[in-house]
């Protein structure tokens, strides 16, 4: 039996006896267990074709279903575009193959019969790191990080979250335990706490190892780095704008909301630095901005202070994200000096 979650009209030319899974409807579990092929269109879904939910189903029923039934996925994109987004598209990530529309009867038949199915360790594997529990704990973290501004008033809310993942961590990240019962003990204690704990569960959920940024050589901004800009949608955190002013940082007491107010100011002010937040409140806003101050003749630098882990940063963008770090003038600063140095400021050189 061949599961079909796409257009129907495509499947009566392909595979007239599937059966087509409603994009609104409830996953039939049943017929999951049972079936031996998935066919899914990449792009199909409630939303907008360039959503592709038909990813985001794939990735929901091997990481809530444990689906191991082989994957033939289409799409009028090609396979590289889609993996630059969701890698369990990504070339030689198993149980899946591709087409590109338009495709004959011919070239269905012969691929779908070529994709094999998947085996546990490689479920697991692609549960682990391919079914978007990255991308998942970066909008938890953030929605998290906002609660404690208000903390401890808000560790009822805070805590149901934890409890959602807990159950999840184990099941998908087994590996993460450690950490998020560190998470949980951090509730107890203050925000501070709190906030860490976050920031290596989002570090080991991605498997990145810290390179060090070395100690900035003066502790005033150098030279033509030194006007700032940001760009947060839930506003920025006062003590940190003081602390960088202290540092000698010219920093615009507006702090842009929305994706067009950050485009305006840039505009006005011609900022050397922009922080941005990632999500202005979505991803497609904070890459809007990203993308502007690059354009920007008097930009040069941008520094990511999303609240939730960075995925996947633009060429060029300076990662100062996490719960912690988003707020880390010295951490800023650090970074400022480090690309002052690479472009040939020298030490002493600082206003």
């Amino acid at each position: 039996m061949i599961v079909w979650y796409g257009d129907s009209r495509h499947k009566k030319w392909f595979a007239p006896h599937a059966l087509v899974i409603d994009a609104v409807g409830p996953v039939p579990v049943e017929s999951l267990a049972k079936c031996d092929h998935m066919v899914i269109d990449a792009n199909w879904g409630r939303e907008s074709r360039t959503a592709r939910g038909g990813l985001r189903w794939l990735q929901h029923v091997r990481r809530i279903f444990r689906a191991t039934s082989p994957a033939l996925v289409y799409s009028f994109e090609t396979r590289e575009v889609l993996a630059s987004s969701f890698s369990i598209m990504a070339e030689g990530v198993p149980g899946l193959s591709f087409l590109r529309l338009p495709f004959t009867t011919m070239d269905f038949q012969t691929t779908l019969d070529r994709t094999e199915p998947l085996a546990i360790e490689e479920l697991d594997m692609i549960v682990r790191w391919h079914s978007g529990l990255q991308e998942d704990w970066q909008l938890s973290s953030h929605r998290i990080v906002t609660l404690l501004r208000y903390w401890p008033s808000t560790k009822a809310e805070v805590e149901s979250f934890v409890n959602e993942w807990q159950d999840l961590i184990l099941r998908c990240a087994p590996d993460q335990v450690p950490n998020m019962q560190s998470l949980v003990t951090a509730l107890d204690r203050d925000s501070n706490a709190v906030r860490s704990a976050l920031e290596q569960i989002g570090h080991g959920l991605r498997g990145i190892v810290d390179a060090p940024i070395p100690e900035a050589p003066c502790n005033r901004p150098p030279r033509g780095f030194s006007e700032l800009a940001i760009a947060d949608d839930s506003g920025y955190e006062l003590d940190t704008i003081v602390e960088l002013k202290r540092l000698g940082y010219s920093v615009c007491d507006k702090v842009a909301i929305t994706s067009q107010e950050a485009e305006n100011l840039i505009e006005l002010l011609c900022p050397h630095v922009v922080l941005v937040d990632l999500h202005m409140p979505s991803a497609s806003d904070g890459r809007r901005v990203i993308e502007f101050a690059q354009r920007s003749e008097t930009v040069r630098l941008i520094v990511a202070i999303s609240r939730s882990g960075a995925v996947d940063l633009p060429l060029g963008v300076e990662d100062c994200c996490g719960p912690q770090r988003f707020a880390d003038a010295d951490r800023i600063h650090r970074i400022i000096w480090q690309r002052a140095l690479m472009e040939g400021v020298t030490p002493n050189d600082c206003v």
